[in-house]
């Protein structure tokens, strides 16, 4: 599904991603670890089609992501991938299933936003906006948020960094479960719930 071929990002005179070569077939669940610093966030935005590298290619299902126009990598972004962040970035004055609703390509013409607030245990919480409810209750809405266009790829940014082990282990559950069902999952993370559920762990080096 996605081939990394010699993917470096610089920064002025700072180099934040060193080269980088990384093969993920469809279906896997890799996790990436490295100390501060290593890239790991910078090299997800590069798989998101939202950072271009300095040097290298990205390519998605053989062809390369940044040879194309912006408005196919929008697409991308759109339909092949959905994104979760440590940070939530829910829309603080809608509620949980219209911060849902906005992120679905039929918005109102489809149940799946409810559907998959009601399988988050997140039923009672419809009309509530994010600040009433809990770090792990926001990550929930912001994981239903990115599988509700039913895409082939999550890329996870920590997120679980803000939770407490129980809230942490029903992330990285509902994260299996898409695995299972068949979905490719990369998570960025710096603790260990994710080993028992990777496929695969990558270890990136801070450049120097």
């Amino acid at each position: 599904m996605i081939a990394c071929k010699q993917v470096t990002k610089r920064f002025g005179a700072v180099t934040a991603l060193a080269p980088f070569d990384l093969e993920v077939a469809s279906g896997e669940f890799i996790a990436i670890k490295g100390a501060s610093g290593s890239g790991k966030t910078t090299l997800l935005l590069t798989l998101g089609g939202m950072l271009r590298p300095s040097d290298g290619a990205v390519n998605f299902d053989g062809s390369d992501l940044y040879a194309q126009s912006p408005a196919t990598r929008a697409d991308y972004r759109a339909t092949e991938v959905g994104f979760v962040f440590q940070m939530f970035h829910l829309v603080p004055y809608l509620g949980v299933e219209e911060n849902v609703r906005l992120a679905a390509r039929n918005g109102a013409m489809t149940q799946r936003p409810r559907e998959l607030l009601e399988q988050f245990g997140l039923g009672h919480r419809l009309t509530h906006t994010p600040g009433e409810l809990s770090a792990g209750e926001r990550q929930r809405v912001a994981l239903a948020r990115a599988l509700v266009n039913e895409p082939r790829l999550i890329l996870a940014d920590e997120p679980t960094g803000n939770l407490d082990p129980e809230n942490d282990r029903q992330v990285f559950g509902h994260l299996a479960e898409f695995h299972r069902a068949g979905g490719t999952v990369i998570v960025v993370t710096h603790g260990s719930t994710a080993d028992e559920f990777a496929d695969r762990i990558v270890n990136l080096k801070t450049p120097v």
